[in-house]
């Protein structure tokens, strides 16, 4: 049996062995050797000597409190594989161990597991931060909304956001990452309703908040009233080229060629320049109404505005031709193609000077089909063997 002088210098021995090892652990930690500070508090666990962290911490032998070496180990954690285990491992640990979690360990907590990508153990902690009796604050409530998209839960995403919105007002974040849950359910009504709230709330608004409602109402087929919000927005000067564009493909999609024209003009009356893209969808939406000749208009509108004509301008034209093509058009739309480049555009090239030889075939122009097959040659465009077979039988038919 040891002496009473014996066993205290065998305890404080002890001791002093398992506060040096909880500061090598911290120092590990630290200096983002994550391996090695989880494995020597795994044998401090090992032995029940985690404990040691809050009663070393309360006397002030260690530099950080007892919820900042918790903290440091969770974000070691969070660098390793077994993230989701090792930090429900941790945060049980403290509630055995009896350390305080505040709020702001929480949100810290929290901060260094997205920083790692560790969505689900993050909004994890948010649920412990409730079960602790905690109100989440804007900051966390706000992060929570992010954690749930990243993570597929939108209904809880949702919730986040209202809880947030009853007590402040949500950040430009938070309302355009739960526009655009609303813009993957095509939700129209609920879209608006948000836009509403934020003119009222004083929330900013620009463009790209207005250009995911726009895009939410015509995935809905709510186009006259996505018009009339984007005739709206467009008197203060809040809208852009993309808003414009947005509209303007759900009236192709709708086959509205009028009401295409007159977006067009008002685009231009607003002082918005439209772009390639624009153009390209008015061509469509005039091929898709059967009114081919408003998609050559169109076509002398968009040089008229110094803009290049594409491969998508030439596609689309080509549709717009397959019930009826002549010389005259068919000699533009070979004039647009020197300007594609073949690098990147291989098989649309294929495809539209087979289209364009075959068209040339057809309304019997020998020389204009010449001179499609050469400009093909120069161009160095490639035709697959199935390609050039159907090439050459329409060719024989029509000699």
């Amino acid at each position: 049996m040891l002496a009473p002088t014996e066993a205290t210098a065998r305890t404080k021995s002890v001791a002093s062995d398992v506060a040096q090892k909880i500061h090598s652990m911290i120092d590990c930690a630290n200096s983002r050797q994550c391996g090695e500070a989880i494995a020597i508090y795994g044998a401090l666990r090992a032995n029940g000597d985690h404990k040691a962290i809050k009663d070393l911490t309360r006397r002030g032998n260690l530099i950080k409190g007892p919820s900042g070496v918790f903290a440091s180990l969770l974000q070691c954690a969070a660098s390793l594989a077994q993230c989701p285990e090792l930090v429900e491992l941790l945060l049980n640990d403290m509630v055995a161990i009896g350390i305080d979690r505040s709020l702001s360990f929480y949100e810290t907590s929290m901060k260094m597991l997205a920083a790692k990508k560790c969505y689900k153990e993050a909004l994890a902690i948010g649920t412990r931060l409730e079960a602790d009796g905690l109100e989440p604050s804007p900051v966390t409530l706000s992060c929570l909304i992010s954690f749930a998209v990243e993570l597929g839960e939108p209904d809880r995403a949702i919730s986040f956001f209202n809880r947030l919105a009853a007590c402040s007002t949500p950040h430009i974040r938070a309302y355009m990452t739960i526009l655009r849950v609303y813009s993957r359910r095509h939700d129209w009504t609920k879209s608006l309703a948000l836009i509403r709230d934020m003119q009222h709330s004083g929330a900013p608004i620009d463009s790209l908040v207005i250009n995911i409602v726009l895009s939410t109402g015509i995935a809905a087929r709510e186009l006259d009233a996505t018009k009339a919000l984007l005739t709206e927005f467009s008197k203060i000067n809040l809208v852009d080229t993309v808003s414009y564009n947005t509209v303007m493909k759900g009236l192709a999609q709708q086959k509205d060629i009028g009401q295409a024209l007159s977006l067009l003009a008002e685009m231009c009356k607003t002082g918005v320049k439209p772009n390639a893209i624009t153009f390209n969808t008015a061509i469509d939406a005039a091929v898709r109404s059967g009114r081919v000749a408003d998609a050559w208009s169109v076509l002398t509108l968009m040089v008229e505005a110094g803009l290049s004509p594409d491969k998508f301008t030439c596609t689309t034209l080509m549709k717009g031709l397959q019930g009826g093509a002549n010389s005259q058009q068919l000699t533009v739309i070979l004039d647009l193609l020197k300007n594609v480049p073949a690098d990147s555009n291989s098989s649309t090239l294929s495809y539209l000077f087979r289209s364009a030889i075959e068209a040339a075939a057809q309304v019997n122009d020998p020389a204009l089909t010449a001179k499609a097959i050469s400009q093909m040659r120069q161009q160095q465009v490639m035709l697959s063997a199935q390609e050039h077979q159907r090439l050459l039988r329409v060719l024989m038919r029509e000699c």
